[in-house]
């Protein structure tokens, strides 16, 4: 038999309207649970995953649909190992797009820097951009429930992300004459 417990949210909602489909079906994206049948999703089992499935059921079972939470184990490595398999792949798809966008990152920044673009407003600009690929960040690892490989990738391409931004900030301090000590431009994964 396997080793993790899953966690089987089982729904019938109603055909009409499609919100209350669309809003199950957004919110186990969101936490990264995969769809292995029609209206049947699946977690592993963790007390973050039974707090989020009792709410969602609730909120289901509120709106005239019904909903049902099962804890079960797979019945067989060859089924578990499909299922692991099946996370690993859709957070791997997370993590390259996350890279990809940490790159895209640093070129802007790089032709910000070849075109001496050291202001205040794209100081702004691209802290707003770390920010949100910080946060992205957080609810990818998140949803790594199998700590993906890729997972290093992404935090490296991150961590160059802020390294670069640093090196910008400083550049724009000094360019409008503003001595800030280097331990004060300092950009933390949040």
């Amino acid at each position: 038999m396997s080793d993790v417990e899953w966690m089987l949210f089982l729904s019938q909602l109603p055909s009409s309207p499609s919100s209350l489909r669309v809003m199950v079906w957004r919110r186990m994206r969101a936490v990264g649970a995969i769809s292995i049948h029609n209206g049947v999703w699946v977690l592993p089992h963790s007390s973050k995953s039974e707090q989020f499935m009792n709410e969602l059921r609730s909120y289901v079972n509120d709106h005239e649909g019904n909903a049902s939470i099962f804890i079960a184990k797979a019945f067989g490595s060859e089924i578990e190992a499909g299922l692991i398999d099946t996370f690993i792949k859709n957070i791997d798809q997370d993590y390259v797009e996350f890279i990809d966008k940490c790159d895209d990152f640093l070129k802007e920044l790089e032709t910000e820097i070849e075109q001496k673009k050291f202001t205040f407003a794209e100081l702004d600009e691209n802290e707003e951009e770390l920010h949100k690929l910080t946060s992205w960040l957080r609810k990818i690892r998140a949803r790594d429930y199998f700590n993906n490989k890729k997972s290093q990738d992404a935090a490296s391409a991150f961590d160059s992300c802020r390294q670069r931004l640093q090196t910008f900030a400083r550049s724009v301090y000094a360019n409008e004459g503003i001595d800030v000590p280097d331990n004060e431009i300092t950009y933390k994964d949040e």
